[in-house]
């Protein structure tokens, strides 16, 4: 998901079995939320899979001009949910290839960690130089857990 005041709606939009309706409210150029099947998504942009129905879905993404905290901004693997408890954030992926993600507003302070049936570890993250996102890459593959907290 990407803001911009360029369109508000995009209908029927195919992704893999779930077809898409996308409104976008308020007025900006970032997300400052986004809601699936009306559902709020915490900290992330990309949607994850298992949380997509098969058939009909709709996402609301609401726009302003800026957003304080961090999120997940993309990655190459494939996200298949996110959950939040209390102020940890847990992301779980398939990871088939080598595979990269991007946080925005991600503090130095923030402690990211991943784990797999392959090894666990830091994840170690160079910064996207005058955007405010972070990329790292995740060493292992397979079903991926990152954890920030």
């Amino acid at each position: 998901m990407r803001a911009g005041n360029l369109l508000d709606r995009i209908d029927d939009f195919r992704l893999r079995n779930a077809r898409l309706t996308v409104t976008a409210i308020g007025n900006g150029d970032v997300v400052t939320g986004v809601t699936l099947n009306g559902t709020p998504l915490i900290g992330s942009l990309q949607l994850p899979e298992n949380r997509l129905r098969l058939g009909h879905n709709t996402v609301t993404v609401e726009r302003g001009e800026s957003f304080a905290g961090f999120y997940l901004y993309s990655s190459s693997a494939m996200l298949l949910d996110v959950r939040c408890a209390g102020n940890i954030l847990t992301y779980h992926f398939d990871c088939p290839v080598a595979a990269e993600v991007i946080f925005a507003g991600l503090s130095s302070s923030q402690e990211v960690k991943y784990r797999s049936e392959a090894g666990s570890g830091e994840l170690h993250f160079s910064e996207i130089v005058d955007t405010g996102k972070s990329v790292a890459m995740i060493p292992v593959l397979g079903q991926v857990v990152i954890t920030v907290a």
